[in-house]
């Protein structure tokens, strides 16, 4: 940071304040009554040039907003002392030696009131290269006036940047100041200038985002903010180790992760340290004081460690679900692989709906965007979903799981936006009409994508994410002739391949002609006649017929009260089945199971029949 008070320009300034005035009475006749616009614009009309401005914002220190100051200002928990008084009530803006377009007279120009109370702005002639700014008020040079220390001002900022490494805190450098607002460090407001007997306060640059927030994330906003006195959504991550049985230690680390990637700062340094505020025991981590810029829809990873090396797992975690204090607490220990994590409250990831951001693309370009319909048939650990060598695909449906999810999209190629920053999570798709069964509308420039369950690898010490290989409207052995495209097929999974070093089951499959419900085959224009499914076939091999009512499980040829006794009989286990036939036709809500909700499904039926 640039700490530098110069010499010869503080002399400049002195110089010229002190020929115009001598104490507070007679400043108030002094000050510059036009703005810096008519400035300006009175410059432009009478040399025919332009100038073009740059703005600079001011946070005006009220001694109750702002920064607090640091355990190394010996100031902690305090902030800036107040710039405001019964003779200033609004900052100002001086600078010098441009030869044009100066201000007059100290104390400059009155910035204007931007949108929180107290921050103001100037648009000041980018030729401008040194300013000051101030609380418009000149408290003159006799330090036995008392209203001398009424005036505050800062000391010369430069308006060029940083250079790399000049900067703690933009150790990449900065071109300028432009659009930053400039904040007054608590501690740092009583240097007295031996030449000049004023208060000079000293401060930092920082991004500017609006309603007074302002941080040092890049293209940030509010949730960055790094304002002790602002209360924002997503602000703290909380973390109770009461339970953990961790023994003796002194201090707690967050440890925020990006997707796929490493830490955002090595873990067990001072970016990643909580603070146990009232002494309760429970760590606080401040997101908009990590500095990082956390983007909605965006997994993150967080885990929790001690000073002795003893830590947590990682959590998944969303700024979208982080609203103001969330409590991570759980079974832990003192090993990476037995410690558990999750959130106290319910913690499910928000994942964007497919369908709306389509709409919203259309919306927002005055396009439609084509489409065609796949349908997927989604294994749920059941023996109806095998592979070729007879083993069980996993269930995609799990304490993690949140929803089916498309993502991953390729060959792009206009017309829709590429989504593949939300990988692995990607956009919710639709529920069918069947169980197990979930569509999605593709844009017909995406010829592959991936589906998925919407957990997040590494998310938990015991789960399965499942996903397909990448999908599209390739042939497969079923169609010798080929498939221009899969409009309205169903992907059914039935093969499966682990990630070595992970636990995602690789699911693959066949794109079959879907005929409604649960069933599908290779015949197009097919009906459930057609179907493949094992379970819609007797135990001779004959496919079930139309000639079969279907609920009629005790094979009287009838739908009657009856089959539902049968069903609930089965379900309690005071009787076995009779037959394959009867099992199959069981099946009356055609979700490839058996259960009470197909002995009501009967009863609809028969409520139906007699209306």
């Amino acid at each position: 940071m640039k700490k530098i008070i110069s010499l010869l320009l503080c002399v400049t300034m002195i110089l010229s304040v002190f020929s115009i005035s001598v104490n507070g009475a007679e400043t108030d006749l002094a000050k510059t009554s036009i703005s810096i616009k008519n400035a300006i614009d009175n410059y432009e009309k009478n040399t025919g040039e332009t100038v073009n401005t740059k703005r600079y914002y001011f946070l005006m220190p009220d001694g109750s907003s702002g920064l607090r100051g640091t355990i190394e200002d010996y100031m902690y928990d305090e902030y800036a002392p107040s710039w405001y008084n019964d003779n200033a009530n609004s900052a100002g803006i001086y600078w010098w030696d441009t030869q044009k377009i100066d201000p007059d007279v100290w104390p400059g120009y009155k910035m204007s009131k931007a949108d929180s109370d107290d921050v103001y702005y100037a648009d000041v002639p980018d030729f401008v290269e040194v300013l000051i700014f101030n609380n418009y008020f000149d408290g003159g040079m006799d330090i036995n006036d008392p209203v001398y220390y009424d005036g505050h001002q800062t000391n010369n900022l430069y308006t060029g940047g940083y250079d790399v490494d000049e900067s703690d805190i933009y150790p990449q450098g900065l071109p300028g100041f432009e659009d930053m607002i400039f904040v007054i460090e608590p501690g740092k407001s009583s240097l007295s200038g031996e030449l000049t007997h004023k208060t000079i306060s000293e401060g930092e640059w920082y991004y500017y985002y609006n309603n007074g927030c302002f941080g040092t994330v890049k293209d940030g906003d509010t949730r960055n903010c790094i304002r002790d006195d602002h209360d924002h959504e997503n602000l703290y991550i909380n973390f109770d180790p009461s339970d953990a049985g961790w023994g003796e230690y002194e201090k707690v680390y967050c440890v925020i992760e990006r997707l796929g990637g490493s830490p955002f700062y090595t873990p067990q340094t001072v970016r990643t340290l909580c603070t146990d505020y009232d002494g309760d025991g429970i760590y606080t981590y401040d997101l908009n004081k990590s500095e990082i810029n956390l983007k909605d829809y965006v997994v993150y990873y967080v885990y929790f460690m001690t000073d002795t090396g003893k830590r947590t797992r990682e959590l998944v975690m969303q700024t979208t679900n982080i609203k103001g204090t969330v409590y991570a607490t759980g079974e832990l220990s003192d090993t990476y692989s037995g410690s558990k994590l999750r959130w106290k409250e319910e913690h499910k990831l928000a994942i964007p709906d497919f369908d709306d951001t389509i709409r919203e693309y259309e919306k927002e370009n005055g396009v439609e965007v084509q489409t065609y319909r796949n349908y997927f048939y989604i294994p749920d650990g059941s023996d109806k979903f095998k592979d070729a060598n007879g083993l069980t695909l996993p269930n995609w449906f799990n304490e993690y799981y949140t929803d089916i999810c498309i993502t991953y999209m390729k060959d792009y190629s206009g017309g829709f936006p590429y989504p593949y920053p939300k990988y692995p999570v990607g956009y919710s798709i639709n529920k069918g009409g069947a169980d197990n069964i979930y569509y999605a509308d593709i844009p017909v420039n995406v010829s592959q994508y991936i589906i998925g369950n919407g957990v997040v690898e590494y998310s938990a010490p015991t789960y399965s994410i499942c996903e397909s290989f990448l999908l599209g409207p390739e042939c497969n052995s079923y169609y010798g002739d080929g498939l221009t495209d899969c409009d309205n097929m169903i992907f059914v999974f039935n093969e499966m391949d682990w990630y070595s070093s992970t636990t995602t089951a690789m699911c693959g499959g066949e794109w079959y002609y879907y005929y409604g419900g649960t069933c599908y085959g290779t015949v197009q224009n097919g009906s459930t006649n057609d179907c493949i499914r094992h379970d819609h076939f007797d135990e001779n091999g004959n496919h079930l017929t139309q000639d079969l009512v279907v609920g009629d499980v005790d094979g009287d040829g009838a739908l009657s009260i009856m089959d539902a006794t049968e069903i609930q009989l089965v379900i309690a286990k005071l009787k076995n089945w009779l037959s394959n036939n009867a099992k199959a036709l069981a099946d009356v809500d055609n979700d490839g199971g058996i259960s009470v909700l197909d002995a009501t499904a009967i009863q609809l039926k028969l409520a139906q029949l007699s209306e």
